[in-house]
């Protein structure tokens, strides 16, 4: 047969292999036109609201373009270098406003797990149709009210912009009280044994807590600054629809790979 398919169609070594100019052009034509769509929508605003919606459809896909160069970053893949990888990633993680290496070592775990109930159940935390039937008609009620299709909205929402800044609130709260548990329970405990027996379910190791740490300043800063910059309402406004389009749609494609 003539069009018969071939292993050697499926050869996929040139395409697993690093290349750093191509992962800077990358860089730049997705960041640059993001940017300038900030300035256009800004300008667009002041002659009429009605320019804003093409728009912002555009900057939403930019996003989504920043989330899968840092995706990539991610995984070491971007550029040959995984200094430069973490470093990139920590950018476009303020941009996505996600902290990017906890995220990374999440999606790690999504990658390892997928597919075994015993150890990973998705991003919506599914459970068995057994299980379902043995909750109480209101915690049935709630677990199909959280994982309606338009609930990606609002979860979306709050997982990029609320979720990492009430995880470093949540842990810095658990560590004060675990300082005074260990100093009740012995006065004379130094820092350094109170911090190596601190425990946060919301980081993992101390290299998390501090990309958590410097991503929550980078971004509530640019926050600000932005705010006092474009003005609060429109900056907002903006931002909050983008962030909520973009982060509904990156979580359907998790959620249809989980």
């Amino acid at each position: 047969m003539k069009n018969a398919i071939k292993k050697s169609d499926f050869v996929l070594a040139p395409y697993m292999k690093s290349n750093n100019l191509k992962a800077s052009c990358q860089i730049l034509n997705t960041v640059i036109p993001y940017t300038f769509l900030w300035f256009l929508a800004f300008k667009a605003a002041a002659i009429s609201v009605f320019l804003l919606p093409p728009i912002m459809v555009l900057m939403t896909l930019f996003s989504g373009r920043c989330f899968s160069l840092m995706h990539d970053c991610g995984h070491y893949s971007l550029f040959s270098s995984k200094k430069v990888n973490r470093m990139m990633g920590f950018l476009l993680g303020i941009i996505n406003a996600i902290p990017q290496y906890p995220w990374s070592r999440g999606h790690a775990y999504h990658h390892k797990h997928n597919g075994n109930w015993d150890m990973y159940r998705g991003p919506s935390a599914l459970i068995s149709t057994e299980k379902f039937a043995a909750l109480s008609p209101f915690s049935q009620k709630m677990y199909q009210l959280l994982r309606h299709p338009l609930m990606l909205f609002p979860g979306g929402f709050f997982y990029l912009i609320i979720k990492p800044r009430l995880a470093l609130l949540l842990g810095i709260t658990g560590f004060i009280r675990h300082i005074f548990a260990c100093l009740n329970q012995d006065f004379g405990m130094g820092l350094s044994a109170i911090i190596g027996s601190y425990k946060s379910k919301h980081w993992y190791t101390t290299a998390e807590f501090w990309d958590l740490l410097f991503n929550n300043i980078c971004v509530v800063g640019s926050w600000i600054y932005l705010s006092n910059l474009l003005g609060f309402g429109f900056f907002w406004s903006v931002y909050s629809i983008v962030m909520t389009c973009f982060s509904s749609d990156i979580y359907l494609y998790f959620l249809c790979s989980a």
